[in-house]
């Protein structure tokens, strides 16, 4: 039994794991990699792989032209066992070997949403039935079925009659494959899903497995994993180092030559890294988690997982500067209403709950510590708000172009409160506010007096705090001295807290409600970005702004959650791809309000002049793009 794998040149990282998997878990046989570019795929003919050259597969595709592969295989080698190319083999394979049997996984279908009805999954064949259904991602060919792929690879070969048995931009050399098994009523000998397929590693994105000494276990069967998949996985990379540390470091070693000692690995990240330094960093703080998380980490790899961390210096293990890392963000791309969101902002919903507060509590006039986006957002709300920031710089700038009363006040870090006479200046006939707004200066010590300091100065009947979650004893100590009283509480990550300095009836400011379904929406849907060039098959992000012009909230946080995605149209106006990825919205979108955001865009696999079109869905609602034409933004792309 000959182990081959087909894959075009975008595909050599995952062969070469796949070759190193399939050596160190005791496959003796050379594996054969049918490829379009040998160029290319020379490092794996010197580390023993055997290449065979598919010119198919740069003319029809790596999914079309495996029809081709599997019949060169056949008649080259005899029996053979066919890997895509994005597996990790973790066992010796032989035992796969039946003559005469085509051998795969059984597939229902569970992963493919799309496909409505999976008795007759074919578009192009609806009165098809499907009897026997498999994922080829693992699949055993006899030599005794040559003549049946030679007749396949020729109906192939055929545009119609490939498209009559393809799921286009979805399904294509499985699909094919699987609607022709049932049309002859080949007999297929199934093998068991949880040790050879995806469904006992990734279900659904759920990880299946336990690691147990050197195998992985399904936590479920208790059988052991011995094919993981990483079947429609855009960045293998990436998934590894999103496991557990335990199964990731298995799956690792498994599908590298040569992992080295740790700190010379370590050292190979860093000049990955190189690059990313030739410019200087626009926040501060990635260099900052950066090299905090590596001191740890390296102290841990250095020293051994056994080190007694109790009478040793770490990082994690200080509250303060652990909390400066959890709270500090670098700032989202999303934009509430043009304001800047996360890292040094507020994020999108808590904008929204300053503008419910405002009109929940009647605010008409505020006074707050901090300057910019909030003072902007106050304005748009409706309220007056003066506000002292500590900072000379884009912040203060910002507040003062838009027209808020905003001045530089020093703030004195030893004393921790603010300078007493700029203080005075900057008050000047300020006595009573509706609302203190306490956002700056940074949470803990510093903001251990800036209250009582404020409130010598100027009456207020209503006290919001950001920064709750790591301000809590600053807080304690304010309602004990100043008699405050909780009206509200907003669960951000950062967290707000409203208080009352008098008596108050208990009211919070409105939720968006859990269960909601749209009849209808109103709403525009613009971006700057009106011609594209993409690359087939890549993602890409599409800037667009949202906004919402009718009277109903538009929440990702619904039950059945309303989400932006698209469709694809060729030049000729047919649908290409229908349904595509979906996009969150980054935050609700209020009446009247707009998100401006980035759209995730999978072009589809063939290259050519498309429509993009841009639409609104409520999940098992409603596509809002169905009913009025304004709802679809179209964007032409190359």
């Amino acid at each position: 039994m000959q182990l081959i794998t087909v894959c075009d040149f975008r595909y050599l990282h995952e062969a070469q794991r796949l070759a190193i998997s399939l050596q160190k878990s005791g496959n003796r046989q050379p594996l054969v990699i049918f490829c379009d570019d040998p160029e290319v795929f020379e490092p794996l003919r010197c580390a023993g792989c055997a290449l065979r050259v598919v010119p198919e597969i740069g003319t029809l595709g790596a999914k079309r032209a495996k029809l081709t592969a599997y019949t060169r295989a056949l008649a080259e080698f005899g029996d053979v066992l066919y890997l895509d190319a994005d597996i990790i083999v973790l066992s010796e394979l032989s035992h796969l070997h039946k003559p005469g049997a085509l051998r795969a996984c059984p597939d229902d279908l569970s992963g493919c949403a799309f496909i409505t009805d999976t008795r007759h999954p074919w578009p192009g064949d609806q009165d098809l039935t499907n009897h026997c259904y498999f994922n080829s991602g693992v699949l055993h060919l006899p030599a005794t079925l040559s003549g049946f792929f030679e007749r396949l690879r020729q109906l192939s070969l055929d545009d119609k009659c490939w498209n009559r048995h393809i799921f286009a931009g979805r399904l294509y050399d499985n699909h094919f494959l699987c609607a022709h098994i049932n049309l002859n009523d080949i007999p297929v000998e199934f093998l068991d899903e949880d040790v050879y397929n995806w469904q006992g590693f990734l279900r659904k994105g759920e990880l299946q497995v336990v690691r147990r000494g050197s195998q992985l276990v399904n936590r479920h069967s208790g059988k052991e994993l011995k094919l993981a998949h990483f079947a429609g996985v855009a960045d293998v990379d990436k998934a590894l180092c999103s496991l557990p540390a335990d199964v990731a470091a298995l799956l690792c070693e498994r599908s590298t030559e040569d992992p080295g000692r740790r700190l010379f690995a370590f050292t190979r990240f860093q000049a990955a890294c190189n690059s990313d330094f030739l410019q200087p960093m626009r926040d501060d703080f990635v260099q900052t988690v950066y090299e905090n998380a590596r001191r740890e980490l390296l102290a841990v790899a250095d020293g051994g997982w056994r080190r007694d961390f109790e009478r040793q210096d770490s990082y994690l293990t200080d509250p303060d500067g652990m909390l400066s890392v959890v709270y500090s963000r670098p700032s989202s791309q999303a934009l509430w209403n043009g304001l800047q969101c996360g890292g040094a902002y507020l994020e999108g919903d808590e904008y929204n709950y300053l503008s419910g507060l405002v009109r929940t509590f009647d605010v008409r006039s505020v006074l707050e510590t901090g300057a910019g986006e909030t003072s902007i957002c106050f304005q748009m709300a409706g309220a007056r708000s003066r506000a002292i920031e500590s900072s000379l710089g884009p912040w203060l700038e910002r507040a003062q172009a838009a027209g808020c009363p905003a001045c530089h006040v020093p703030f004195l870090s030893e004393r921790c409160e603010f300078e007493p006479s700029a203080l005075d200046a900057a008050l000047s006939g300020l006595n009573e506010v509706d609302l203190i707004f306490v956002d700056s200066p940074i949470g803990t010590r510093s903001r251990s007096r800036v209250l009582t300091q404020l409130m010598r100065k100027v009456r207020a009947r209503l006290v919001l705090f950001h920064d709750v979650h790591r301000d809590a004893t600053n807080i304690y100590q304010y309602q004990a001295e100043h008699g405050l009283r909780v009206v509200d509480y907003l669960p951000s990550r950062r967290g707000m807290l409203l208080l009352s300095t008098g008596s108050f009836a208990a009211k919070s400011v409105p939720r968006t409600a859990a269960d909601v379904k749209l009849s209808g929406v109103r709403c525009s849907l613009t971006t700057s970005d009106t011609a594209l060039l993409m690359t087939a098959g890549t993602e890409s992000n599409l800037r667009i702004t949202l906004t919402n012009r009718g009277s109903h909230i538009l929440s990702s946080r619904y039950q059945n959650s309303v989400r932006v995605t698209y469709h694809w149209l060729d030049e000729a106006g047919g649908i290409v791809v229908y349904d595509g990825a979906r996009t969150l919205l980054p935050f609700d979108i209020y009446p009247g309000n707009a998100a401006t955001f980035g759209l995730r865009v999978l072009a589809p696999q063939v290259t050519g002049i498309f429509t993009l079109q841009i639409a609104i869905v409520q999940e098992r609602v409603a596509w809002f793009d169905a009913r009025e034409d304004s709802l679809m933004l179209a964007v032409n792309v190359t």
